[in-house]
């Protein structure tokens, strides 16, 4: 299922990662997809930070952005600037 619905399915403490998948699903471009990233990462690392698990992500933070975001694996893939900045940022600490 979306992230909206399975967030749904886990109660109230997952309303602004409902409210932000919304955002992102009814963006109309590749901008507002990025634009609303940023929110949806911020709601998942803060339930993270709350105790939720969220097995193989990692926190990254995008300087340029200044925006914070989730990902896979050991290489940096910054999603708010595309290919031409995929590798621009460094994992770290979550706010």
């Amino acid at each position: 299922g979306t992230i909206a619905a399975e967030s749904a399915k886990a109660g109230e403490a997952f309303a602004p990662v409902r409210t932000a998948a919304a955002a992102m699903q009814s963006a109309a471009d590749l901008a507002a997809v990025r634009a609303a990233m940023g929110p949806l990462s911020d709601a998942l690392i803060a339930l993270s930070r709350a105790g939720a698990k969220l097995d193989g992500v990692r926190p990254a933070y995008c300087p340029m952005a200044r925006k914070y975001w989730l990902q896979r694996g050991d290489k940096i893939q910054n999603p708010y600037y595309g290919q031409s900045m995929s590798d621009c940022g460094r994992f770290a600490d979550a706010k």
